[in-house]
């Protein structure tokens, strides 16, 4: 699995409009676990099972991941996948 940070997660969020309650319903886990995650920066302290989930529901939405936590990270919103 390619790892996302922290920012980017964040900044998929915005730009999709979504706060952390919709995110946590799309991805299937608890709130607090993703106010758990966007509290620090970096690399998420979370299970690979839980990342896949965020990064799953982000990308469904739309979400392109670029670069890498430590490398460029960033977004870009696919709208063909919209």
């Amino acid at each position: 699995m390619s790892f996302i940070s922290v920012e980017q997660i964040k900044a998929a969020r915005m730009l999709l409009k979504w706060d952390q309650a919709t995110l946590a319903k799309k991805a299937d886990i608890g709130i607090v676990t993703i106010k758990r995650i966007e509290a620090a920066a970096g690399q998420p302290k979370a299970t690979v099972r839980i990342l896949n989930k965020i990064k799953n529901a982000l990308e469904t939405a739309g979400i392109e991941f670029l670069g890498s936590v430590e490398e460029n990270p960033g977004i870009r919103l696919n709208n063909k996948k919209i």
